[in-house]
């Protein structure tokens, strides 16, 4: 299949997911007045999305591997993680004088990602 045609798709269906979780969090009110929860959520989710999809192409090898990549890493994981949105909140927060909200939102999803992929790589043996 096109390289093309299968970062769309799996972008398309990053994406859904990504509305899904915004549609839930609001239904449950989750959303707190200092960050976005949906929008740390999908971002937490698609690192360890992406992480096993990476663990698993680094343990096969072969075209296959460069289909998932182009589907599950590139795509899915792009579709759904939310750097542009967590951005656009953040800078909202420091518009409304909320600097230190701003800083914990950040904080929270530069680290909770970062950790969330260190030790999933560092569970399985495997360096990022």
């Amino acid at each position: 299949m096109n390289s093309l045609l299968l970062v769309f798709i799996g972008g398309g269906l990053g994406c859904s997911l990504r509305f899904g979780i915004s549609t839930l969090v609001l239904k449950l009110k989750a959303n707190s007045n200092w960050f976005s929860v949906a929008t740390l959520s999908a971002n937490v989710l698609a690192c360890i999305i992406l992480a096993f999809g990476l663990i698993y192409i680094a343990k096969n090898t072969g075209v296959a591997d460069q289909r998932l990549k182009n589907f599950l890493i590139i795509g899915f994981c792009g579709g759904l993680s939310t750097f542009s949105t967590f951005s656009l909140e953040t800078l909202h927060l420091f518009q409304n004088g909320q600097a230190a909200s701003a800083f914990i939102n950040i904080l929270l999803n530069v680290l909770l990602c970062g950790l969330t992929l260190w030790f999933i790589f560092k569970s399985v043996g495997l360096q990022g």
